[in-house]
């Protein structure tokens, strides 16, 4: 008999212990993937955010270069680089570049220079008859001709700027006014790259308001846009960043694996490349955000087979006792009548002798 009761412990114990181990291994389980099913739907989530805003700043910067590229058609516009000393030329190509201007949003200038950048017309009229590029800044125009004639559409892309003007970045582009096969000047402005900042910001995605949006110029790997503004045009550091630089020489779209930043956290991190402009858009999301929700789950989860044990220990340990305690106390009467051999002692055994268990075996 108490060789049964020692294999019963025995017993339990072990199905306690693998009871242990397999809710562990449920556990595990259920944690991994639900982590692998959200790692994937959040890169595949922060890819599209990545492409539809690296697509509308595309496609706005694609508009406002054939908006510069409508002007050069101008008549008003060859007539002022043809004859700028024509008094009437000059007031008709500045009526019409004042008027171009309103017909764009978020415009910070437009104007007409010639092909040593003299300014003929411009939107702000104090700026008419300065030249822009002199001195050590003529290597930025020689830039200017040659990107123009060398092009397919006689547009340069000048990139994102500061304004000298406003000490705002601004979208810059240079279109080529040609008279025949001569280049005899240019339509040139810039858009504020904070209007289009604007835009994307409200395109906030359910469940990922808190998404963070970079565009770098990788022309001198320099931020263009980004939540600090204190940032802005200053050099890229954060190593998650600088990651998505290096990924983007081989691909042009994906995403960067535990991208650690410069705060020490741990980021889900997707980037689209506009090779056109040089552009690297970037959206990125702490990893602790992404999972908080299973972290909780798995915190309940820990909480719930956790109370199962600790019931299950009680359960067990309150049946070993109550099995061993009537065991050991009519063990210890048959050992003192055995000892004494005192037989009045049997009749400690009485309120035993009517179970049908073991125990009730022994007393009768």
């Amino acid at each position: 008999m108490f060789k049964n009761l020692k294999l019963w412990q025995k017993i339990s114990l072990t199905i306690s212990i693998l009871l242990i181990i397999g809710l562990a291994i449920i556990l595990i389980i259920a944690i991994n993937d639900s982590r692998k099913n959200t790692t994937e739907n959040m890169e595949n989530r922060l890819m599209e955010m990545a492409d539809s805003r690296a697509t509308v700043f595309k496609d706005y910067c694609d508009d406002y270069i054939q908006y510069e590229l409508g002007i050069t058609g101008f008549t008003s516009v060859k007539n002022v680089l043809e004859n700028p000393d024509n008094k009437s030329y000059v007031s008709v190509a500045q009526n019409d570049i004042t008027a171009a201007k309103e017909m764009f949003e978020a415009l910070e200038g437009l104007l007409i220079m010639d092909k040593d950048s003299l300014i003929l017309c411009h939107s702000n009229t104090g700026a008419i008859g300065s030249t822009i590029y002199t001195d050590e800044r003529l290597s930025i125009l020689e830039m200017i001709n040659e990107g123009v004639e060398s092009s397919d559409d006689n547009v340069y892309v000048r990139g994102i700027t500061v304004s000298s003007s406003t000490g705002d970045l601004v979208f810059n582009a240079y279109a080529g006014v040609y008279d025949s096969n001569k280049l005899i000047g240019y339509v040139s402005g810039g858009f504020y790259v904070s209007y289009l900042k604007d835009i994307i910001d409200n395109m906030a995605v359910e469940g990922l308001e808190g998404t963070e949006t970079y565009v770098i110029n990788l022309s001198d790997n320099t931020y263009v846009m980004c939540e600090d503004e204190e940032m802005l045009s200053t050099e890229v550091t954060d190593s998650a960043h600088l990651a998505a630089i290096e990924a983007c020489e081989n691909d042009v779209t994906g995403t960067v694996k535990n991208a650690k930043g410069a705060d020490g956290q741990t980021y889900f991190l997707a980037y689209d490349k506009l090779s056109d402009y040089n552009f690297l858009f970037i959206v990125s999301n702490p990893q602790s955000e992404v999972y908080e929700s299973i972290n909780a789950m798995s915190a309940k989860l820990a909480g719930l087979i956790i109370a199962i044990l600790v019931i299950l220990l009680f359960v067990t340990i309150f049946i070993s006792r109550s099995v061993t305690g009537h065991i050991s106390r009519v063990g210890r009467i048959v050992y003192n009548i055995s000892d004494t051999m005192d037989m009045t002692l049997a009749d400690e055994l009485k309120s035993y002798t009517d179970r049908k268990d073991e125990v009730g075996d022994v007393a009768k």
